[in-house]
This record gives C-alpha cells, structure tokens and sequence, in this order.
C-alpha cells in the first residue's frame, strides 16, 4: 500500500517564512506515514516548469499550501488543485501578526480541509499529528486515511 503524497506550496521569500514551512514538511515527512514534495524539488536546472508542479499536484493526496504572503503563484496553486478537487490544507504563519485572522476570513471557503496557524516548524508538525487542523471542516486524518 502506498503512503499518501502531500504536495506543499509555498513561497520564495520571504526566507525566513519559506525555511520554516520546508523545515515543517520535513518533520511532517520524518513521521514515516506521508511522503511530502514541493515545488523546490521539482526544479530543472534552478528553473521551475509548471507541468511538473501539476503533475504533482493531480498525483497528490492533499495540497498544502502556505497563504501567508498571499503569493500569486501559491494562489495559482491552489486553485488549480481545487479545481482537481483535491483536499487542500491551508497553512498561515500567525506570529506577530494579527492579520491572519482576517486573511483566513477572506479565503476559508477555499479550502476542504481547514487552515493551520504556525510560528515554527514544529507548530506544523504538531497540527499534522493531531490530523486536526483548527478552524477546519474535516478532519486530516480522515482524508489521509481513505
């Protein structure tokens, strides 16, 4: 039987936000119950090409996708696996900024799965393992099980 795949969109920059989530999807993908691929491993030559990141986004289980800076090619994302009615896990860096909250407001209804606030990697490793991501509608674990 095959693990599940998460596909993780996220930004460039800011760096310090684009450290934390790659940290987070390895700790999420060190659990052993997932494989995890994102955008970064997908380069050619330092080039990105976006057939590559939709092939991955049909072939996985859940998109994760960082909404914090609003980044238009993470948007582009994730409505393209919305559009392939994949389960989608929003992610929302929530420290220092009470701005989260609003964002969230604006985009929940785009997500199957629900958001997970985050200051550090850990913080997205431990929602990954509650497989309950607050201010969702389903449950995670349940999407990961099927």
């Amino acid at each position: 039987m095959t693990r599940p795949n998460l596909f993780w969109a996220f930004p460039w920059e800011p760096q310090l936000n684009r450290e934390t989530v790659q940290a987070g999807l390895q700790l999420v993908a060190d659990v052993g119950t997932v494989d995890c691929v994102s955008w970064i491993d997908l380069t050619t030559s330092g080039r990105v090409v976006f057939g590559r990141i939709a092939e991955a986004i049909g072939d996985c289980d859940v998109a994760v996708c960082d909404l914090t800076s609003m980044n238009l090619n993470v948007l582009f994302e994730l409505g393209y696996a919305i559009s392939l009615r994949k389960p989608v896990w929003c992610l929302m860096n929530t420290e220092g900024s009470k701005e989260h909250d609003l964002r969230w407001k604006s985009f929940r209804q785009l997500t199957s799965i629900g958001y997970a606030g985050f200051g550090t990697s850990t913080d997205i490793r431990k929602q990954f393992l509650s497989c309950r991501p607050p201010r969702g509608r389903d449950h995670l674990g349940a999407v990961l099980a099927t």
